[in-house]
């Protein structure tokens, strides 16, 4: 299967290629680079960064700062979370299988999540030009709209790594979703930092 694919696919079909993937090795490089542009585009994403940048409250310094330490999340996320999740996997009657379960992180979180975070710099972009140069109505539904959209996206990626887990650690869905609690709660960790990390600067 071509990897390019994926990026699209998994949002239709998570479980089939889910099954697809854990048939095969996960290429390091290229996870760690994955992971790296979640952080990235993920901290860009992050909704107070957003506002600061817009209001003009953030140096060039200080956002290059903070995208460089946000994007070392994503790593976080891949190698420790990876390992938690695996481990917490198995007491649910999982497999414990921690390569699985960063396949899972990597096809089911992180890909279809910088398809998110690009969509939301997108319209971080259409809220600037609507603030500093347009004032369109127009574009402000085509915004509202996106962002609704964005919104229903985001919950379906939640959806997306359920299934993608559940795969991986061979459990059935509703022991994903308890895991899955756990894993929003390091998610929130995630976005207390970069938010702490983002006052220092202000």
């Amino acid at each position: 299967m071509k990897a390019r694919n994926l990026w699209f696919s998994v949002w239709l079909h998570p479980r089939r290629q889910m099954q697809d993937v854990l048939q095969y090795g996960l290429h390091k490089k290229a996870a760690l680079l994955i992971s790296l542009l979640f952080g990235l585009l993920t901290t860009l994403s992050y909704s107070h960064i957003q506002a600061f940048i817009l209001l003009g409250e953030l140096s060039a310094a200080s956002i290059l700062v903070i995208l460089v330490i946000g994007s070392l999340m994503g790593p976080l996320l891949y190698y420790v979370f990876g390992l938690l999740l695996g481990r917490v996997g198995s007491w649910y009657g999982g497999n414990g299988d921690v390569e699985a379960t960063r396949k899972a992180l990597v096809y089911g979180f992180f890909m279809p999540g910088i398809l998110l975070g690009l969509v939301s710099i997108l319209l971080f972009g259409i809220a600037y030009v609507q603030a500093y140069f347009l004032h369109s109505n127009v574009v402000y539904i085509v915004y509202r709209i996106g962002v609704f959209v964005h919104n229903v996206a985001s919950i379906w990626l939640i959806g997306i790594f359920l299934v993608a887990f559940a795969e991986a650690q061979k459990i059935k869905l509703w022991r994903s979703m308890l895991i899955l609690i756990a894993f929003l709660g390091c998610m929130a960790i995630l976005f207390i930092v970069i938010d702490q990390i983002t006052r220092l600067f202000i």
